[in-house]
């Protein structure tokens, strides 16, 4: 019986001793980790080829439409508004996408690491929050920047590609006014 108990209480010293001081802390990390992972996936799951084709074809469209317009009545000018007003959200995307992918990466990194230094016991309390509440608020602002701007895209895109037959009709209209005018 007493080598039942000794055996009980070596193995429970050996668990004790073996576990981590930090695992709260490493699990706050993780959690991190796993939301700047959905943020990726977001990001991700945009088909980009189909952004920049709908960007590229919606920069043609307005190039020729600028060929022909130099001032617009109130009914065209909403119309036109209506249909290219998503310009904005798209080129943004295009624009931001190799940076996200490098801040996202970054974010990964610093986690990782942190993750390390923690499993290491190689960090204080003190200065795992000054570095937690540093990489929280990036991640937050991170996965706000893209969720603003993939959210809804595809819905841009379709409205885009719904709407460009009226937009054509429009660049031709102004394409036979400029014919007349001359």
């Amino acid at each position: 019986m007493k080598k039942y108990i000794l055996l009980i209480i070596v193995i429970g010293l050996g668990v004790i001793s073996c576990s981590n001081p930090n695992e709260k802390e490493i699990g706050e990390v993780n959690a991190l980790i796993s939301i700047v992972e959905e943020t990726e996936k977001s990001l991700l799951s945009v088909d980009t080829s189909v952004v920049f084709d709908a960007k590229r074809q919606m920069d043609k469209d307005i190039a020729m439409l600028n060929q022909y317009i130099d001032t617009v009545n109130r009914e065209e000018a909403f119309r036109l508004d209506d249909v290219l007003g998503n310009k904005k959200k798209i080129h943004n995307l295009m624009k931001n996408y190799p940076e996200f992918i490098k801040q996202i990466n970054f974010s990964k990194n610093q986690l990782t690491n942190l993750k390390q230094d923690l499993e290491n016991d190689l960090m204080n309390k003190k200065d795992f929050k000054t570095h937690y509440a540093m990489e929280q608020e990036q991640l937050m602002v991170l996965n706000n920047q893209i969720n603003k701007v993939v959210g809804n895209i595809d819905l841009a895109i379709e409205k885009l590609k719904s709407d460009r037959p009226e937009l054509l009709e429009i660049i031709e209209r102004r394409k036979l006014r400029a014919s007349d005018n001359e």
